[in-house]
């Protein structure tokens, strides 16, 4: 991490999570209420993925993910298992990409735009269609880009980039109507 946000004493706060086998995007922030502000399904924040899958799917597969298929996940907190249907979302199929993948068979490559985060939502989603995940990628989190950054690097949000993210933290405090309680010590 750069050394900036690595201040003794200084928490950080993860928005969001990928699984094991993703890579990609992971937002870290010294700031609560802007990880519970981009965390919020109300909010709707997008998320953006880069997904290689085998076998291809087919448009009528593909028009299935967009509309939302049942999937099974537990909740991080409290442990209940939920079975439900996936929130409508973006699927498009990339061509002409520079990726290469070590995998047998033929390879698709799809663009996911999601609104929530369960877990594993993708992976389950696309194995709901008869298909496998062969390489998942976080692209996007609301307006932050991962852009060139390579595999294992990290770099601060400033100038522009930091105006834009702290005015979204004003917009979602906002709609949520001042909801957030502030924390004083007596």
């Amino acid at each position: 991490l750069p050394s900036e946000s690595r201040r003794k004493g200084q928490r950080l706060f993860p928005i969001g999570r990928l699984d094991l086998e993703s890579q990609g995007l992971v937002l870290l922030t010294n700031d609560g209420r802007l990880a519970d502000a981009m965390l919020q399904p109300r909010h709707k924040q997008e998320k953006e993925y880069i997904v290689a899958v085998r076998p291809p799917l087919s448009p009528e597969k593909i028009a299935d993910l967009e509309a939302g298929v049942v999937i099974s996940t537990v909740q991080q907190r409290g442990g209940q298992e939920n079975n439900e249907k996936t929130k409508p979302c973006t699927v498009q199929v990339l061509k002409g990409t520079n990726r290469t993948y070590h995998h047998a068979g033929e390879v698709q490559e799809l663009r996911f735009v999601l609104c929530e985060g369960r877990n594993r939502q993708i992976r389950k989603m696309v194995n709901n269609v008869g298909s496998q995940v062969v390489s998942l990628e976080r692209v996007r989190h609301g307006i932050v880009d991962l852009g060139k950054l390579p595999s294992g690097a990290a770099a601060a949000i400033c100038g522009d980039d930091l105006e834009r993210l702290l005015e979204t933290k004003r917009k979602l405090q906002r709609n949520a109507g001042g909801k957030h309680k502030r924390h004083t010590r007596r």
